[in-house]
């Protein structure tokens, strides 16, 4: 079954905008637009269930990304996990819009007009902090029963329904473990901090960091475990040390490329991220380990979440987090295995809409 995110990947454009194109709302520009159209019709995808939604004078629900600092790609990838979860309850009567970020005063005017038309959302979903543009109607939503997800946010103003954040205590008790069982000189111990964000990077710019590794500065000598915590990663600041852990992909690229191999004299690197550049340093022992915290579990859970509560009427717990993943070289094969799966359906996706654009 096509979804909103084939059409915006075989359109060319964001999640965001297919919504607000098959929505039939404005502020598109006329090309987009027939584009989006133009793949929707190729693809056979069903206009039913938003027809309902735009003859009403309101969504049923909204998805708003609220994270100034996410790139593109990871807008798209939360936005689009959250369409998935959505799609899974088949449901033609539940409209869903979305907005990204450079669309929250679009998002302000559509909550504006809801409010002023006496109208009500069935839920609401925001990934990413509450923006001021919106709080107030945010606020009135909530005080007239709006169930409210948040997920990377925190905000008890408007008592929401759930909090899904990541679990960074155990990203931490997971380092503590593996710099010990990685790290045999136990000279000096690198980290590098990143700036937090909604893409589950910059955990050790978070305030339970240092206690979480409290039992690491035992294993080292005096003043032997440094962080940096501005700028690009630079190792040539630090002595030489024995292991360094880092908190994004950028750090770790810079690692990899900066620093000899374990083989060579250098230091066990633990890494963040799994793209398939860093399981190739994987598999051929560049890197120790690889961390990450998946942005696509966290809005997926939002997205299930609410549409559990929203149809078939379930209770859903008030926090829910979102687990670091551990990537070591021996499961290597599951990771390709997923990353070619992935990969194989995107494919057969984009095969099938274009044969039955053939048919047509």
């Amino acid at each position: 079954m096509t979804t909103i995110k084939d059409i915006a990947r075989l359109a060319g454009v964001s999640i965001a905008t297919v919504s607000r194109v098959l929505n039939g709302q404005s502020g598109v520009s006329e090309s987009k637009r027939q584009k989006v159209l133009k793949v929707a019709e190729e693809t056979h995808y069903s206009l039913n269930r938003f027809a309902a939604g735009i003859k009403e004078k309101a969504p049923h629900v909204l998805v708003l990304f609220t994270s100034e600092e996410a790139s593109e790609s990871c807008q798209d990838e939360l936005l689009g996990a959250c369409e998935e979860a959505a799609d899974l309850f088949s449901s033609e009567s539940m409209q869903v819009e979305y907005y990204g970020y450079s669309e929250l005063d679009e998002a302000a005017e559509l909550l504006e007009k809801i409010r002023e038309e006496e109208e009500d959302l069935e839920g609401l979903i925001l990934l990413g902090g509450v923006p001021e543009i919106l709080r107030r109607e945010l606020t009135r939503l909530r005080g007239r029963g709006c169930p409210m997800i948040l997920a990377a946010a925190e905000d008890e103003e408007l008592s929401p329904l759930s909090v899904i954040d990541y679990e960074y205590a155990m990203l931490y008790d997971l380092i503590a473990e593996l710099v010990p069982l990685f790290d045999r000189e136990r000279k000096a111990l690198i980290f590098h901090e990143s700036p937090a964000g909604i893409d589950g990077e910059g955990a050790f710019s978070l305030p339970g960091f240092e206690l979480g590794i409290q039992s690491l500065r035992a294993l080292y000598p005096e003043k032997a475990v440094y962080k940096q915590n501005k700028g690009a990663f630079a190792p040539e600041i630090f002595p030489e040390g024995s292991c360094v852990v880092l908190d994004s992909e950028d750090a770790t690229r810079i690692a990899l490329q900066r620093y000899k191999t374990p083989e060579e004299g250098g230091p066990a690197i633990i890494g963040f991220g799994n793209s398939p550049e860093l399981q190739d340093a994987l598999a051929d022992n560049r890197l120790a380990a690889l961390l990450d915290l998946s942005p696509y579990e966290l809005s997926f859970r939002a997205g299930f979440s609410l549409m559990r509560r929203l149809l078939l009427k379930r209770k859903i717990p008030v926090r829910q987090h979102v687990f670091p993943n551990l990537y070591m070289k021996s499961m290597l094969p599951e990771m390709q295995y997923r990353q070619k799966l992935k990969e194989r359906l995107a494919e057969e996706s984009g095969d099938e809409a274009k044969d039955e654009a053939k048919e047509d």
